[in-house]
């Protein structure tokens, strides 16, 4: 019996005792009870990898080729009056006519772009990259990677990173 009055006590001290009031630092924000807040949302920070750096792009404005081919950066081949179907080259051919450059050959096969001009080992921006089924305009190399900017990649005209590998040779047409 001696316990339970000592807890009916407590419990009279609890209820009847003046509530304090938490001090907020600022006091025109009323406190929030602690089950009505939210926490903020998190964000996540951006990741990056140790040794990667974000590709330059001042390639596009540098070269004649690249400013012309990213004027019709995310349009599509039928859009440019190329045909729905294996257009990478048909878009070079494009790009160098709006260029005034003669094309050397009309071929549409990718590979028969290694005969547009003569064959470098160090590519830079504005040189073609031939692969056996596709040819890009390279915008930059960084870290074992092609970056170019061409038709048909992904069915439209972008910029895609391709493994250096792959690349049967480079084409310096201007």
């Amino acid at each position: 019996m001696r316990i339970s009055l000592r807890i009916a006590a407590a419990a009279a001290v609890l209820i009847c005792a003046p509530a304090r009031a938490e001090q907020s630092p600022n006091w025109d924000i009323p406190l929030q009870d602690a089950r009505q807040a939210t926490p903020a949302p998190r964000q996540k920070a951006p990741r990056v990898r140790e040794g990667k750096r974000p590709v330059d792009l001042t390639a596009l404005t540098s070269h004649p080729l690249l400013t012309i081919a990213a004027r019709y950066v995310g349009r599509s081949g039928p859009s440019l009056g190329l045909p729905s179907r294996l257009w990478c080259r048909d878009f070079v051919n494009f790009v160098l006519a709006k260029n005034g450059t003669p094309a050397g050959n009309r071929s549409r096969r990718a590979i028969d772009a290694l005969r547009l001009g003569p064959r470098v080992s160090s590519p830079r921006a504005g040189d073609l990259a031939v692969m056996r089924h596709h040819v890009t305009i390279v915008a930059g190399v960084h870290g074992g990677k092609v970056i170019g900017l061409g038709g048909n990649q992904g069915r439209r005209v972008k910029l895609s990173s391709y493994d250096s590998r792959r690349v049967v040779g480079f084409v310096r047409v201007l």
